[in-house]
């Protein structure tokens, strides 16, 4: 009898182990499968919807700020820092006409927090999400 309930005990768990960053280049491939986005940890809402960049900033006088980013070029420049400091929004810039300013904080990118993130990590993270925003050819 007891190894009639074996099999019981090898059933895969629900959900699926974070992905490594080693997955990242598989990230294309998963596409193909039912739902890729539980599969890469994205929330279902993002893949029905336009691609967006959501981000938490932290401002001078310690009140937050969410911006949802559409577009790209951004036309942020920002400090090699952690977590990472605005330097400059380039003026008529996407940036600039969602009110973003020189000296706010990125505190989370896409729900996740990574105001204790080194640079690093927060960089290559904003770079993966932008490059899935579309570009604007020209902006009013």
């Amino acid at each position: 009898e007891n190894e009639d309930s074996a099999p019981d005990l090898a059933v895969p768990p629900p959900c699926p182990p974070p992905p490594q960053e080693e997955e990242v280049d598989a990230q294309p491939e998963l596409k193909q499968q039912p739902d890729p986005a539980a599969a890469a940890g994205i929330p279902a809402a993002a893949t029905h919807a336009e691609p967006e960049m959501v981000l938490n900033f932290k401002l001078p006088d310690e009140s937050f700020k969410e911006v949802v980013i559409r577009n790209r070029p951004l036309g942020l420049d920002f400090k090699r820092s952690s977590p990472i400091c605005m330097k400059t929004v380039h003026k008529g810039s996407i940036g600039d006409k969602l009110g973003v300013q020189a000296g706010w904080l990125i505190y989370n990118v896409n729900g996740e927090d990574v105001s204790s993130q080194p640079f690093e990590y927060t960089y290559k993270l904003l770079k993966e999400v932008s490059a899935m925003l579309p570009m604007t050819e020209s902006s009013e």
